[in-house]
């Protein structure tokens, strides 16, 4: 019985693959493949074993035709760099090992670098697709179901089912709603003042969201590829990205605002504000999934309605609050 966890290289990987010892012969690896291989799951690897089935290294199967038939196995794998994963390994982590280096299935090993199993590349696709679909609905505001498949099957649950995956992030966007309904109510005052400064509410939500998607999506996938991610230097990197986005951004709606509305104070508003908002949203976007990663939570729950909440009541307050600053208190 596999008590290994699920979504682990444990669970994931399979015994059936074809295994020699470390003094065979290419001749003898040829006949073992053409005995068993009914019987494999996949034959792309023959995995090399030394005493008690430490493994030693890796051939293909076209090395067993193309080489001559008494060479030694051993002579394949000196010296050999083998890339493998430990059964704890997160399933995610085996996909990225097989694609970084390019291999169909990775072996899985003990601590003491026993051979286990292999993850095959038939698992590896079927990894990626559940993951691929997996971030999808994330995004898109749907919970997760224990039970992984839950995600690949998705559009054939109940409506019960799907109501209950979908309605919690909903919810939270519902709260986040009223609550930038409170901040725009505060301002109500200054709105009624001057109401042309509601015309600019949609822009300013709008081009901080889609910066902060923009950010936090390259920014969860950089984490996901590459776990030993340098974050200062990734984050001085999307630092100098940012700015140079909310400098170009700010200053080309500053000067279309000013030609627009005929008010050089009107455009500071709205240049700075863009400025301000694309910067803190960028900055959220950053801090949210490394805070959900740094707390072993998925940081891909860091997307969909929980940021966009987050991103539109701070873009909104900021806002009103530069607005607020510097058009009704130091120009009034």
């Amino acid at each position: 019985m596999n008590k290994h966890l699920p979504q682990t290289a444990g669970k994931l990987m399979t015994g059936l693959v074809p295994v020699v010892g470390i003094d065979a012969r290419i001749g003898e690896v040829a006949e073992m493949l053409y005995r068993e291989a009914k019987g494999l799951e996949t034959i792309a690897y023959i995995f090399v074993l030394k005493k008690n089935k430490i493994l030693a290294g890796v051939i293909s199967v076209k090395d067993v035709f193309r080489l001559n038939p008494n060479r030694r196995v051993s002579s394949l794998v000196k010296g050999q760099k083998i890339f493998s994963v430990r059964s704890h390994t997160d399933q995610e982590h085996v996909v990225r090992i097989a694609l970084k280096h390019g291999i169909k299935s990775v072996p899985v090993i003990d601590k003491r670098r026993k051979f286990l199993g292999v993850v095959t590349h038939k698992t590896i696709l079927k990894i990626m697709e559940a993951e691929h679909i997996e971030d999808l609905l994330m995004g898109a505001g749907i919970t997760a179901g224990k039970d992984e498949k839950s995600y690949e099957n998705f559009v054939r649950l109940s409506s019960v089912n799907q109501f209950r995956k979908r309605l919690p992030w909903l919810v939270l966007g519902l709260l986040g709603g009223i609550v930038t309904a409170f901040v725009v109510n505060l301002f109500e005052e200054s709105l009624r003042e001057e109401i042309i400064f509601a015309s600019f509410i949609p822009l300013v939500v709008y081009i901080a969201d889609a910066v902060g998607v923009q950010t936090q999506t390259i920014f969860i996938r950089a984490m996901v590829v590459d776990k030993g991610l340098k974050t200062a230097a990734y984050f001085k990197k999307e630092g100098i990205v940012t700015l140079g986005l909310a400098i170009c951004l700010g200053l080309m709606i500053a000067a279309i605002t000013i030609v627009w509305q005929k008010s050089e104070i009107l455009g500071l508003v709205i240049g700075l504000s863009v400025f301000s908002t694309i910067v803190i949203s960028s900055l959220v976007a950053i801090l949210m999934p490394w805070f959900f990663d740094r707390i072993k939570i998925d940081p891909a729950v860091a997307s969909g309605p929980f940021a966009t909440v987050i991103r539109d009541i701070t873009s909104l307050m900021v806002y009103f609050g530069i607005a607020n600053l510097l058009y009704f208190r130091v120009f009034s």
